[in-house]
Formats: structure tokens, C-alpha cells, sequence
């Protein structure tokens, strides 16, 4: 194979781990928003605060950042816009990355209940796993493309 068909096809291959690690990502965005937009009294009480407004528009956020990450997905998925996911993977990395450490200072700082503690510490030690995932994906493409380059 010589250098030219090598690199079309790194190009063309599937994501590795950024595919399935933003689709995972997505997918608890979009489960906890509409858990968030429809019960916001609910989880306030979970939480021991009162914000149900406050949280209800978070929900809305992760409704729109999940729809946002299908989108682009499934445009990704077009041989000619393959190159698309990394950069849309590294631009959800950066947002994603710091979310881990606010949940630890928003159990410490704000939430009252334990039971609210341990919902939050959940909540960011899951997204600190897809972080992960999308950074190990990230790194994989970089290092399929310098191998195929």
C-alpha cells in the first residue's frame, strides 16, 4: 500500500474509542437534561438545595449538548467529513474536562444531603470516565495519522 491510499484510509476508518466515548457522553447528557427538565424539584430535593430553576436549565444545556454530539456524529460519518469528529471530540474534551473537579467542590461547598453528595460525585466521576475515553480516543487518531503520514 503506498503512502497516499495508507493515509485515505486512516481517514475513512472508524474513530476508535472518540466515536463511541461521545455517543456514550451524548446519551448521559441527554438522560440526565431530561431528568433535570422534567423533575427539577425532584433532584433539588435529592440534592438538598433549592434551585429547581437553576437546574431545570441545566437540563436544557445537556438536552442541547447531547442533540449537539449527534449531530456530529452523524455528520462525522461522511468519508469527507471524517476529520470533523477530532476536532469536534477535542472542542467537547475542553468542555468536559474541568467538570469532574467542579463536582468535587460542588459536594463539598454546596450540597447538604449525602445522598445529594454522592448523585454529584457520580455524576462527575462518569463524565471524568468519558474525558478520558474521548482523550484516549484523541490520542489514538493522532497516533494512527503520524504512523500512516
Amino acid at each position: 500500500m503506498n503512502r497516499t491510499s495508507s493515509s485515505q484510509t486512516t481517514a475513512t476508518q472508524p474513530a476508535g474509542l472518540l466515536g463511541p466515548a461521545l455517543i456514550a457522553n451524548g446519551a448521559f447528557s441527554a438522560l440526565s437534561g431530561l431528568v433535570l427538565a422534567i423533575a427539577p424539584a425532584t433532584v433539588s430535593g435529592w440534592l438538598g438545595v433549592d434551585i429547581p430553576g437553576w437546574l431545570r436549565l441545566f437540563g436544557i444545556v445537556l438536552i442541547g449538548h447531547a442533540a449537539l454530539i449527534a449531530f456530529v456524529v452523524s455528520v462525522s460519518q461522511r468519508p469527507e467529513r471524517s476529520g470533523d469528529l477530532g476536532r469536534w471530540g477535542l472542542l467537547n474534551l475542553v468542555a468536559i474536562a474541568p467538570y469532574p473537579l467542579l463536582m468535587i467542590i460542588a459536594a463539598i461547598a454546596a450540597v447538604p444531603r449525602d445522598l445529594g453528595r454522592l448523585l454529584v460525585l457520580a455524576d462527575g466521576a462518569i463524565i471524568g470516565v468519558f474525558a478520558v475515553a474521548q482523550w484516549m480516543g484523541l490520542r489514538g487518531r493522532r497516533l494512527t495519522a503520524a504512523a500512516a503520514g
